[in-house]
């Protein structure tokens, strides 16, 4: 019910005896309110209202439509219909920039050892000898407002050699309707040696709050993941589309392989 009423445009009061005496009304009214949303109280019966109602109600003109039912439901319709029309002017005149990633010093990608122990964090990763690895990359659509819908997000990730004992993974963000359309983000993987870091295949997993970040699995990615052009990703389903808001943020992991390459010395290693 929060998520509803944080997404809905008009929140719609049922006002009587009953409701006024429920649990769980008077919390929806009062989270109504602090979200900002419009509200609309259509009373049914001729209850008054109790003090704390009345406190919460008091700028807000009433539907009353406990005597002529068809005229109040008439009414009920026209307001709705008016409100909808300042919503959706009120829409076209505002802007809201669809931008990924952007907030200051916060660190968009990290790695771990595949030990469940440890935790996720930010580069340099140090690679002391073979192991596997869980590179996560966020992708947040910044923009605060969830209808502001990202279309075509795509990721690529790539895995760039820069001296026998540095390799940077790089993800990159594309999205038409966004700006900047390619956000980058990367991570350094260092080692005293030589080494290879190798992607494992069918390793890609994205995870929302609609797939569930913790406790599940996600949803498998495609393993162009690894192209220029990238996987799709989404956040209800696989279809490029992410709404706006720090509470729809994604997550896509992948895994990796660090193998250290050994100098050979009389033909062996």
């Amino acid at each position: 019910i929060p998520k509803a009423i944080q997404s809905c445009d008009f929140f719609l009061l049922v006002l009587s005896a009953a409701s006024q005496a429920s649990r769980w009304v008077p919390k929806e009214l009062e989270n109504a309110i602090n979200e900002g949303k419009i509200i609309i109280p259509f009373h049914t019966d001729e209850s008054s209202l109790t003090d704390s109602f009345n406190f919460m109600l008091s700028n807000v003109q009433r539907i009353e439509a406990f005597s002529r039912l068809s005229d109040a439901y008439k009414q009920l319709i026209a307001q709705i219909n008016s409100l909808d029309g300042e919503r959706k002017s009120l829409l076209k005149r505002r802007v809201c920039p669809i931008s990924f990633n952007a907030l200051p010093g916060r660190d968009y990608i990290s790695a771990k050892e595949a030990d469940p122990n440890l935790a996720y964090r930010k580069g340099p990763i140090v690679v002391k000898g073979d192991d596997s690895y869980w590179i996560l990359t966020d992708v947040i659509n910044m923009c605060p407002d969830e209808k502001a819908v990202a279309e075509n997000v795509r990721l690529s990730m790539s895995i760039n050699r820069r001296s026998s004992n540095e390799i940077m993974v790089e993800s990159v963000i594309h999205c038409q309707n966004a700006e900047p359309k390619e956000v980058k983000q990367s991570i350094l993987f260092i080692s005293e040696g030589p080494f290879e870091l190798k992607y494992y295949n069918n390793s890609a997993y994205l995870y929302s709050e609609y797939y569930g970040l913790y406790g599940s699995r996600g949803m498998q990615l495609a393993d162009d993941i690894l192209s220029d052009n990238g996987t799709i990703l989404g956040f209800w389903n696989i279809d490029g589309r992410i709404p706006g808001g720090m509470n729809n943020s994604v997550t896509v992991s992948i895994k990796v392989h660090a193998k250290k390459q050994y100098e050979k010395k009389d033909g062996r290693e």
